[in-house]
């Protein structure tokens, strides 16, 4: 009925272009096709549909929705970025050819947002009527706006900094963006399986993304690492930088990522690190073992309250202290526990927080994992991998029961013979391998391992593939 009543306020001459955006339900503006298509005939209108991707009752929106009313020949524009940018007017659009292309090809970005009413369309198409009005001002602004953009390119202008008049510059606030507080190192995959299944594994191809990346993500920063080949990231978290890793994997990239590093400050001469707000939600049975897991990472707790029955735990606790915090609640609490965290600030060092106690199942051998000598290594710890799986000489295969690294083979099949004896064959049932997301990876490992990422595998490997070489370099090795 809005649309209708706006329709017959505009002059007869005019050419009306009606934007009909959304599908997130059945009742949504593309369910009411029919009837818009009938305003069409009515008002002498045209009509752009959006086609949007993905989610929605019919898939690909716009086109799923025109060919299930049989109108796809009714509608005369089905687009996706343009026509997004100007539903957010308000859902409906009138002036000459002129305005309606510029507005197509050129000015997406001088459309203000407007809530779906007749007040705000109309208040859309007087603001168009006054851009018409001036296109050299228009104009203008276009290419000032180009050519900033070609500047921030070459000059390397930062986000926050001000573009002004030349005889009056005046700088708006500068735009404070958090630091980073975690570093992690990223270098090429140079494991036995390199090159198997990701598309882009050398430096240059690392580089070039890292740097892609930098023009969006405003929180990270990247430099150079000891080697040619590998480069120090910094985020916020582990979280943040678990994204990007994720991310590159998902494009194809192979890689290798180091232990994550809280960054300290010296502030007034005393050595200070980032402290988090945590908030643990957990039934009220698991409180107890909620509390110490937080209290043995040097969390402080600061607030508690009962919420029918569950509870909420506020804590104060350094970055460092979180990093396999999740996991550890979710298997004290039985998968029960809601965890959040964020920045709070820089406060003096808490101390030394303890760190796995166990230590690695190292693979000393290159080939496939076989069930015959896993079953026999059973006392030894649990696995990471499962019977069949590739694996390669210096591989983390699994967690050792006690707190020093073992070198194991688990490579070597059951030797057979001719002789046959009753029983000798007994079955072989092993307990699942424990399976990392890359959060939980990344928290685990130790500053002598890696964990190695390909976009269709993940292993925690050791940086010194050469059992001899580990020996050489550390006294917790067996």
């Amino acid at each position: 009925e809005d649309l209708e009543n706006i329709l017959k306020t505009l002059p007869q001459e005019a050419v009306k272009l009606i934007v009909v955006d959304g599908v997130f339900s059945m009742e949504g503006d593309l369910c009411k096709l029919p009837e818009i298509v009938e305003l069409k005939h009515k008002y002498n209108c045209s009509i752009m549909v959006d086609e949007a991707h993905g989610i929605g009752v019919f898939g690909r929106q716009g086109r799923g929705v025109c060919d299930h009313f049989g109108l796809t020949n009714e509608v005369d524009l089905i687009m996706g970025t343009f026509s997004k940018s100007l539903a957010s007017i308000g859902g409906f659009i009138a002036g000459d050819k002129d305005t309606i292309n510029f507005l197509r090809h050129t000015c997406r970005t001088y459309i203000f947002s407007a809530s779906n009413t007749p007040a705000a369309t109309a208040a859309a198409m007087e603001a168009l009527h006054i851009l018409k009005a001036e296109p050299e001002r228009i104009e203008h602004l276009w290419d000032v706006t180009k050519y900033a953009l070609r500047r921030f390119r070459e000059e390397g202008f930062e986000i926050g900094e001000t573009i002004a008049d030349a005889n009056e510059p005046e700088a708006l606030p500068t735009i404070a963006i958090d630091e980073p507080t975690m570093s992690m190192l990223f270098t090429i995959n140079n494991s036995p399986f390199f090159g198997k299944d990701g598309k882009f594994v050398t430096s240059r191809h690392i580089k070039e993304r890292l740097e892609k990346e930098l023009e969006k993500n405003l929180a990270l920063r990247v430099k150079p690492g000891l080697t040619a080949d590998s480069f120090v990231v910094f985020g916020r978290g582990v979280l943040h930088l678990s994204v990007l890793i994720e991310t590159m994997r998902r494009e194809g990239f192979e890689l290798q990522v180091g232990q994550p590093k809280v960054l300290d400050k010296t502030i007034g001469g005393q050595r200070c690190e980032p402290i988090e707000e945590l908030s643990i939600e957990v039934p009220e049975e698991f409180v107890g073992a909620a509390i110490e897991i937080s209290t043995r990472r040097k969390g402080a707790l600061i607030h508690m309250e009962p919420r029918g029955d569950r509870t909420l735990l506020e804590f104060e606790i350094p970055t460092r202290g979180l990093m396999g915090l999740r996991s550890n609640l979710l298997t004290a609490s039985q998968g029960e526990a809601v965890v959040a965290h964020r920045f709070k600030e820089y406060q003096p060092y808490k101390g030394e927080i303890e760190r796995r106690n166990n230590g690695s199942l190292v693979s000393l051998e290159t080939g496939q994992a076989i069930a015959y000598s896993m079953n026999k290594l059973l006392d030894r710890g649990r696995f990471f991998v499962e019977p069949g799986e590739d694996i390669y000489a210096g591989q983390v295969v699994g967690e050792h029961t006690r707190d020093r690294d073992l070198n194991i083979n688990i490579c070597k099949t059951k030797k057979l013979t001719n002789v046959r004896a009753a029983g000798s064959d007994e079955k072989i049932i092993l307990p699942p391998a424990i399976k990392f997301s890359l959060e939980e990876a990344l928290e685990y490992i130790q500053e002598d391992e890696l964990v190695e990422v390909t976009p269709h595998h993940m292993r925690i490997r050791k940086i010194l593939l050469d059992p001899l070489a580990r020996k050489r370099n550390s006294d917790n090795e067996d």
